[in-house]
């Protein structure tokens, strides 16, 4: 008898969790959806700003010049612009196809084979560009910029969310806004890697805190075949390994990891056989002038630069910047998530140390833009509304200024 009387208020407690359970789970989904729909609804509104503004100072320019871009006297090797003014969208696309694109519109092409020094970009963007013109019977153009749209809405979407993750609502509507309006968030616009890879390590990082291991190294691997330093979308995972505590368990979770260098393997076999062995990601660096410098080599050459040249806009940004990210590590440590910590000092290592050429740092301000916790980070702070209106319009003012140099052919990033 007192057996049954224990089993029948058991189960009444069990009924009685669950269902508060099931009204905790129905509360928490009232008050996530409404940020849910603010997220939603500023990055299409961002990423729509962003494409008018850019589209009206490209058009600008274009109806001035007869002869679009106005320079090529800084672009490399394959870069020959060509101007099809036929062509309906003309004034919509001319703008933006520059420097990288055209080495990514080459690999369509003719894969590595045309011009091996295209090895020194992975695949799996003009691959997707080339499927969906193949689908959908359009110029590839029109799909990369159709592509990088929405890969910037998911962008943007997901840094809202990951900092909603950590903080709140407020926090994660000011760290989207530091990072649209920051001066070289357009290469996310453009027909370059940078959006798709930028929005697989948020995706990674978002996977791994949802304990979806699985697609977490799918995702991983995608980055590593999107640009080699994707790889750094592994620490999330390798974090993640090293919460578990059943040894079987974590051997197979390592075992898994191994798709991402498989991916890379494989990207480098590829190569290797297009261009029949001379051409790979290993070796390209040396064809391309890219330095493999002593430590105070880049940041003394930046110095010495800003000093000799302060309005060298490139130079003088990635100054800043690289001071920015050493500031910010020092400052953010134990501050801020491990695994957002890690992967800014490693990913800062690796542009620190691999874009050096010609004894000069290179594109690091573009590179920044995968440094995604910095902006998560002082989303989070309780920056007063006058220092974001400060903010804000200086950023997108200097934003257009690279915007309408990169269209005028000169090497911003």
């Amino acid at each position: 008898m007192e057996r049954n009387k224990f089993r029948a208020r058991l189960i009444l407690r069990r009924a009685l969790d669950v269902g508060t359970e099931e009204r905790y789970i129905v509360w928490r989904m009232k008050k996530i959806s409404p940020i849910l729909r603010q997220g939603l609804i500023l990055s299409v509104t961002l990423v729509f700003f962003l494409r008018l503004l850019h589209f009206l100072a490209g058009y600008s320019f274009i109806i001035r010049f007869n002869n679009f871009p106005v320079t090529k006297r800084e672009m490399d090797l394959t870069e020959i612009i060509y101007s099809d003014k036929s062509n309906k969208l003309y004034t919509l696309l001319q703008p933006i196809d520059r420097f990288d694109a055209l080495w990514y519109k080459d690999i369509v092409r003719g894969g590595y084979k045309n011009h091996p020094l295209s090895t020194a970009f992975f695949p799996l963007y003009p691959w997707l560009v080339q499927g969906m013109t193949s689908i959908f019977k359009q110029s590839y153009e029109l799909w990369s910029f159709i592509l990088t749209t929405v890969l910037t809405f998911l962008v943007f979407l997901l840094i809202f969310i990951m900092t909603y993750l950590e903080y709140d609502g407020d926090a994660a509507k000011r760290a989207l806004l530091l990072f649209a309006f920051f001066p070289t968030s357009f290469f996310l616009l453009m027909p370059y890697s940078e959006s798709l890879l930028i929005f697989l390590i948020l995706l990674t990082f978002y996977l791994a805190k949802k304990k979806l291991f699985i697609l977490g190294v799918i995702s991983a691997s995608l980055t590593v075949m999107t640009k080699p330093y994707g790889i750094l979308a592994a620490i999330p995972l390798i974090l993640y390994i090293s919460k578990i505590k059943a040894l079987p368990h974590k051997i197979l979770m390592s075992f898994c990891l191994l798709l991402l260098p498989l991916s890379f393997i494989g990207i480098y076999f590829y190569q290797f056989q297009q261009t029949a062995g001379k051409y790979t990601i290993l070796n390209i660096h040396k064809y391309w002038g890219i330095e493999r410098p002593y430590p105070w080599q880049p940041i003394l050459s930046l110095l010495t630069r800003f000093y000799q040249h302060p309005f060298d806009l490139p130079n003088t940004a990635n100054f800043f910047l690289v001071l920015g990210t050493v500031f910010f590590l020092i400052k953010s440590y134990k501050n801020i998530a491990l695994s957002y910590w890690l992967f800014s000092l490693f990913a800062f290592l690796t542009f620190y140390f691999s874009v050096y050429r010609n004894g000069i740092l290179f594109s690091y301000s573009r590179y920044f833009l995968a440094l995604f916790p910095i902006f998560i980070y002082y989303g989070s702070k309780k920056i007063k509304d006058i220092s974001l209106y400060i903010y804000l319009p200086i950023a997108f003012s200097f934003q257009m200024l690279f915007f309408i140099f990169y269209t005028f052919g000169f090497f911003v990033a």
